[in-house]
């Protein structure tokens, strides 16, 4: 993507504390009206690239654009940003209209043009009627909404979202990720959203930024995010899998011999093929691995001890082990055949060749 293309452009930013590095030569760019997550477990830089980018701090070094136009020393007053925090930040002392309306007033919009823009954010956030009241006076949900619809109301070209949705209990959190999925949609404006939860980020984003250690690790739709991990980190941190190390044995025709923990393995041969001799590691997501009662005529197939069995309603997890030597775990939808297998019981589990990801 070139510069021009980009509404959101970082180029080698870093940023230091003393000796401390929370950034560390971060780019990369978000297209117009796209919603971009900023996923990583705590303390890996996504809040402070984020705080950069409403500019909140200044990079050590590295640039940051938007809509082109270079931000190094413009505070965040005159950015053409805005930003929703967790703990909604809202004014106790105001009414909810007030609360929106304190962004325009600043910047000395008119009152009937203010006074339409409240309208409109009140709606888009499906609290009409409650301009009135007082944020103490409405639920954590609606409390966000109002933060949500101040950060609207001056049609920023970037919105940037610091973890809105974690002081939320879990359906309160989902439903509010449709609505604001909805929202972005509807309006089209740029998103940038820091969170540490996997599946918020896959729900939400059209592309997702994997971040560990001041690092992005992956920046990728989110389907190859969890699909294809380019690292250990992202396999390991996106979703649940099972890696493996392992050390290539031979090349037979399009499949890999692998022998991991002992045991042998087939796996797909990738574009650059590993010599033979070459320690890889072996990304398998749960669901890929299939649970049988008889053995399965598959590449890869295994009596497997059941250390545990847990119920997760649609869906079952199994613990095994495959030859007192490598322990696994799998997903199963099929509750007959999970309700029918025990712990310490042996069932056959198997994949073919191809569903694994070498790493």
């Amino acid at each position: 993507m070139s510069a021009d293309a980009a509404d959101v452009r970082l180029a080698h930013v870093t940023k230091r504390f003393g000796a401390h590095t929370a950034v560390d030569d971060v780019s990369l760019e978000v297209r117009p009206g796209e919603f971009v997550s900023l996923l990583g477990p705590s303390g890996c830089g996504k809040t402070t690239t984020l705080r950069i980018l409403a500019g909140f701090l200044e990079p050590t070094a590295g640039e940051v654009s938007i809509g082109g136009q270079p931000m190094r020393g413009i505070p965040p007053y005159r950015r053409p940003v805005n930003m929703v925090f967790q703990h909604y930040a809202l004014f106790p002392h105001l009414t909810v209209a007030d609360n929106i309306a304190y962004g325009p007033r600043r910047r000395g919009v008119g009152k009937a043009e203010i006074a339409r823009g409240v309208a409109e954010s009140l709606e888009l956030v499906s609290l009409q009627g409650l301009g009135h009241r007082y944020p103490r006076e409405l639920s954590g949900g609606q409390q966000q909404r109002v933060a949500l619809a101040r950060a609207l109301v001056n049609r920023p070209r970037v919105l940037l979202l610091d973890e809105p949705l974690g002081a939320l209990d879990l359906k309160l959190r989902r439903q509010m990720q449709m609505e604001l999925k909805r929202l972005q949609e509807y309006l089209r404006i740029t998103s940038i959203y820091v969170t540490h939860d996997q599946e918020e980020a896959l729900v939400l984003s059209d592309r997702i930024a994997v971040m560990n250690a001041g690092r992005v690790e992956q920046m990728d739709a989110a389907r190859a995010v969890y699909e294809r991990p380019a690292t250990p980190f992202v396999a390991d941190f996106i979703g649940q899998t099972n890696l493996l190390a392992c050390t290539v044995e031979a090349i037979e025709g399009p499949r890999l011999r692998l022998r991991c923990g002992g045991l042998p393995l087939l796996a797909a041969l990738p574009a650059l093929a590993p010599a033979p001799g070459t320690r890889v590691q072996l990304s398998l997501r749960p669901e890929r691995i299939a649970l049988h009662a008889e053995r399965p005529a598959l590449d890869n197939a295994f009596r497997a001890t059941v250390s545990r069995r847990v119920y997760l309603g649609v869906l079952t997890n199994f613990h095994v082990t495959v030859a007192a030597e490598l322990a696994l775990v799998l997903t199963t939808s099929d509750q007959s055949l999970a309700a029918r297998i025990e712990p310490s019981s042996q069932p056959w589990i198997g994949w073919n060749a191809g569903e694994e990801r070498l790493l």
